[in-house]
């Protein structure tokens, strides 16, 4: 029977999850031990010991010369890396906003009227040229959005309707 070696203790379940992926990706078998206690109640880190990894004993060296490169920043990912940047259409710059004014109308009306509102657009301007845009795919209101809110007048409508009858009635 292999006898499991810890080689490596985490204070949360995140940090030790993402290094056990590591070491399973290199084909090293890795568990976890005290993660569940540690999820459940995470001051229990410290006197537990933290999140350990263990390996079967005859992995030991190979894992704990990848946890040494991890610690090393040889899987860092950097900033040269950006895959999905965006980048202004006219001078292809990466200062960019986000304007997205819809959020704050749909707060205000969740909150006042307790109707939740799903506004789902993204509204860009570049810092260096001032050319704003929205992205081609990103429409301001979808087909399921728009029957929302007629469903939504609806009901309200409605409502208004039966309390002003219902007001005729008791008077």
């Amino acid at each position: 029977m292999n006898s499991l070696v810890s080689i490596a203790s985490y204070s949360n379940s995140l940090q030790a999850n993402i290094v056990k992926g590591r070491l399973l990706a290199e084909n090293i078998p890795a568990t976890l031990a005290n993660e569940q206690y540690i999820n459940a109640d995470w001051l229990l880190s410290n006197a537990l010991g933290g999140v350990q990894i263990q390996v079967p004993a005859e992995y030991e060296q190979q894992a704990r010369e990848l946890i040494e490169s991890i610690d090393n920043g040889q899987f860092d990912v950097s900033d040269d890396n950006k895959i999905d940047q965006l980048l202004c259409p006219v001078c292809q710059s990466e200062d960019i906003q986000s304007n997205n004014i819809f959020w704050k109308t749909s707060f205000i009306v969740t909150n006042t009227l307790h109707i939740p509102l799903p506004f789902s657009q993204h509204a860009y301007s570049c810092k260096q040229c001032q050319h704003e845009w929205s992205e081609e795919n990103d429409k301001a209101y979808s087909i399921g959005t728009i029957l929302f809110y007629i469903v939504m007048l609806t009901v309200i409508f409605s409502a208004i309707i039966d309390g002003l009858f219902l007001l005729r009635g008791f008077l």
